[in-house]
This record gives structure tokens, C-alpha cells and sequence, in this order.
């Protein structure tokens, strides 16, 4: 899989050993995708897994599934992959013209214009990554693991198929039935696909059962000190929530019930040929409604639809990218000043010019590289203290047990922000929240050199937001 979303020089936390890094890129598209070996979607050509809200490629009209035909007129099934990535960064900042299918579309136009942005400068959302630890809230990639099977039948090129209809042949249709067709029904028609019950193209079967656990062990339930629960996605909410599903590898006479939901389609010419399956088999430590259960698993489950990667379990990418921007690129190797701003942006409108050299802002220094780097550190080490007990997750490229801060100890870290050996100046990325700040501010305070005089400006920031749900 590639990532076309950093530019520059992005500065990346290296949360495992506490290091800032650095990694050049040349442009911002705003796009993750993948070779396809499948012949059933996009053989031998990319296809868009991510799109990231906000960016040039979604100003574009990309979305996840798209199938790159061409570019700029070659078509890349027959271009090297190292050939596919210099083209979709443009080439000095020129737009890129692709055509993509999908299934509501074939070979249509898209004109894709990068973000260009000078090699030796850090933009905010570059920081906003290096410095995830001061409100994973908001700043994070989460990992959540699914035990879902996927398979694909045949080589069926699915690109040709339109609409789809359910199987009720010779089945009872209970209301639980409708509720799961109409969450289908919505994924399906996510994904361009227009559902027609008399002529479909692809008919979708359900099945599903919720037993009871014959080997359950209630004394060693109590007695067992594993976890009960797991963290899920509720796509539509974009939030984690917490649901009586044991965790994948627990132990099963920990388990109450046992559900499984199985999705299977077939091509709706002969129905007796499968072209795609998934299904799921959760341990339940209680009770817990099945339609509630599909609701938010049926669009993890259609992520692999059509587009199969995965056949045996699933791990789906919960990315919030949230921070206050005042429109400052900051100097790759002089990191307090000033390196230019975004035309227009907040920055330069409160007078800020390119050299200026940051002192402190909000009332917290900044510091070199190396200051920020080790105040960070002993920051991130002194604050675990004041993380909550309850849930940890693992983050992509980090640790394994991370954890949202408890709201009991909010002052309390931003107490640790203020004190100056931590170097806390980048938390104004965060300053919308109770534990970067204890007094509501209207806007950003920079203490900045100018010619040697200092100088100070407050600033109103813009909301920045780029969330999202995808597979890894």
C-alpha cells in the first residue's frame, strides 16, 4: 500500500524510542492506494484505498474503490509503479489528469492538483503528528482488530455490475431482516451501486445466530481478571465504543454467546454462483442485540467489497486528524522560526512574516529541535500518570497501550504543559481542549523576535479536521 499524503520534510514521533525523524516528500495528494492482483477489481492497476477529507485528492472527486485507468493519458497497467508515483505527485506543482472507474462510473475524468510545498519547511499538520501524545483525542491512528473471514470466488471482473437485490427465496422475513437489508442497503449504495429487487445484478444473502455458550464458566468469568469488553467504530458516529465483545484470542468459557453474521453475494444472472463472502464470529461476554451489532460492523465487513485484501481477520484504521491552524510553515532546521504562510491564513493577516523567530506561544516555550524533542519526552513520561485505566489501543507505528487522558487529571496536565523544561509551545495545536488549557482562550498569544525586538500578536486560529475510517 502507498501513502500520497505528506509533504516536504514531515516530521514524524517515533513513539517507540521518543526520536523526531524526518522523511522527505514532494507533495500532498491526500490518497492511500494498492497494486491490484485481484481479478475481480482493477487487475494489475491501482486502486484508491483512503481518501483523505479535505484534500486535493478529494477536491478532485476521488473516492476509496476508484480504479486508476490512466495518467496524464498512460494507462498504468503496463507503467512501473516507481513511474505511477512521480506522476500522481505532479511534476512542479502540475495538475494530474487520471481516469477512474468504479461501479457508477467507467473511465471518467479526474483532474488531481497537488499541494506543493517548499522541501525544507514543516507545515502544522506535520507537527500536529510529531506531537500526537499531547491529545491522542485528537491526533491518532487507532488499530482495531475484527474476526472476519473474507473470500472471493472465481475471477469475475466486478467493474460491469450496477444494482443489486436481496435473496428471500424460501426465508421467513422477519423485521430484523429488513433492518440488516436497509443497513446493506445504505453500504451498497455508498459504494455506487443502485439497488433494484426485480432485475439486480448482484444478489446479497444474510445469515446469522446468537447461541448460547455451553461451556461457559461463570465462576472463572468472575474470578478472571481478563478484559470483558472491546473497543469497536461506529462508522457513522466516527467515535469508539465500548461493546460486550471479548477481544480476539480470549479464552472461551469466558464467553456467554456466541454470535456469527455471514454476507454472501452472488451474481444475480445464476445465483448459484458466489462471487464474494465475508462473515464474522464474535465470543459475547452479554446480552446484545444483533441489529445493533450489524449496524456498526456491516460497513467494516463492506470495506473488503469490492476490493478484497484481507481473508482471515481485519484491521481497520480509526484516523482523527484535528488541530487548530494559524497557517505557519515552520524552518525544517530551525524549527521556532518562521519559514513562510499560507496565502490569506490567519498568521499573516495578524502581521507574522516569514523569519520572524518564535519565542513562546500561549506562554510556552519553544525551543530547538532537540529542546522540543527531550522536553517532549519527559512530558509524554512524567503525564502517563494522568492516563485513564480503561482501554488501551495500539496506534499505527506506535505502542500497543496507549490511552485517552482521564478527565479527573485534565488540569492537571496542563499544569505540566505550563512549566517550562517540557517545552510545550506546539500544544497550541490543541488548545481547544480542558487539559491543554484550564482558561478558555479566543485565540493564539505568539512572543516572536523581529530585528531583535521582541514582539507580540494574538492570533484566531481555523479549525483543521481530517477524519476518517479505513482498513490498514
Amino acid at each position: 500500500m502507498k501513502r500520497l499524503y505528506h509533504t516536504t520534510l514531515l516530521v514524524i514521533l517515533a513513539l517507540c524510542s521518543f526520536a523526531l525523524t524526518m522523511q522527505a516528500q514532494k507533495a500532498y495528494v491526500g490518497l492511500e492506494y494498492q497494486l491490484s492482483y485481484n481479478d475481480n477489481w482493477g487487475a494489475n492497476r491501482p486502486v484508491i484505498l483512503t481518501v483523505y477529507p479535505n484534500s486535493p485528492a478529494a477536491q478532485a472527486g476521488l473516492r476509496g474503490g476508484d480504479i486508476i485507468e490512466a495518467i496524464n493519458g498512460r494507462e498504468t497497467h503496463t507503467m512501473p509503479e516507481e513511474e505511477m508515483i512521480r506522476l500522481l505527485q505532479g511534476e512542479g506543482g502540475a495538475s494530474v489528469d487520471l481516469l477512474v472507474s468504479n461501479f457508477a462510473y467507467h473511465r471518467v475524468e479526474r483532474h488531481l492538483k497537488p499541494m506543493a510545498q517548499p522541501a525544507d519547511a514543516l507545515t502544522e499538520r506535520d507537527i500536529a503528528r510529531a506531537f500526537g501524545m499531547y491529545s491522542l483525542e485528537d491526533e491518532s491512528d487507532i488499530l482495531i482488530s475484527y474476526p472476519i473471514s473474507t473470500g472471493t470466488e472465481g475471477k469475475t471482473d466486478l467493474i460491469n455490475y450496477e444494482t443489486f437485490g436481496f435473496v428471500r427465496t424460501n426465508k421467513q422475513h422477519t423485521n430484523r431482516d429488513a433492518l440488516i437489508e436497509q443497513q446493506l442497503t445504505e453500504a451498497l449504495q455508498a459504494l455506487g451501486l443502485t439497488y433494484d429487487q426485480k432485475n439486480p445484478d448482484l444478489l446479497i444473502d444474510t445469515y446469522y445466530s446468537i447461541t448460547e455458550n455451553s461451556t461457559y464458566d461463570a465462576a472463572a468469568t468472575r474470578r478472571s481478571a481478563a478484559v470483558q469488553t472491546s473497543l469497536r467504530i461506529d462508522p457513522k458516529a466516527h467515535k469508539l465504543v465500548e461493546l460486550p465483545i471479548l477481544p480476539m484470542g480470549s479464552d472461551k468459557t469466558l464467553a456467554r454467546f456466541y454470535l456469527k453474521f455471514g454476507i454472501t453475494i452472488y451474481s444475480g444472472v445464476n445465483e448459484h454462483k458466489m462471487l464474494w463472502t465475508s462473515e464474522a464470529e464474535e465470543l459475547l461476554s452479554d446480552d446484545y442485540t444483533l441489529t445493533d451489532y450489524t449496524a456498526m460492523t456491516v460497513p467494516v465487513m463492506l470495506m473488503q467489497f469490492p476490493f478484497t485484501r484481507y481473508f482471515n481477520s481485519l484491521v481497520v484504521r480509526f484516523a482523527t486528524h484535528r488541530h487548530l491552524s494559524l497557517g505557519i510553515n515552520y524552518q525544517a532546521k530551525n524549527i521556532s522560526t518562521i519559514h513562510s504562510l499560507s496565502l490569506h491564513s490567519p498568521a499573516a493577516e495578524a502581521g507574522l512574516r516569514a523569519g520572524d523567530e518564535i519565542v513562546a506561544i500561549n506562554g510556552r516555550p519553544l525551543g530547538s529541535a532537540d529542546e522540543l524533542s527531550k522536553g517532549y519526552l519527559a512530558f509524554v513520561k512524567k503525564s502517563m500518570a494522568c492516563r485513564t485505566h480503561e482501554h488501551p489501543f495500539a496506534i499505527k507505528d506506535g505502542p500497543t497501550n496507549c490511552r485517552y487522558w482521564d478527565s479527573e487529571d485534565y488540569a492537571r496536565v496542563a499544569k505540566l504543559l505550563d512549566k517550562d523544561k517540557y517545552f510545550g509551545g506546539f500544544s497550541y495545536l490543541f488548545a481547544f481542549n480542558p487539559w491543554i488549557t484550564t482558561t478558555p482562550r479566543t485565540g493564539v498569544t505568539i512572543d516572536y523576535l523581529r530585528d531583535g525586538v521582541m514582539q507580540r500578536v494574538v492570533v484566531e486560529p481555523k479549525l483543521q479536521e481530517s477524519c476518517y475510517v479505513t482498513l490498514e
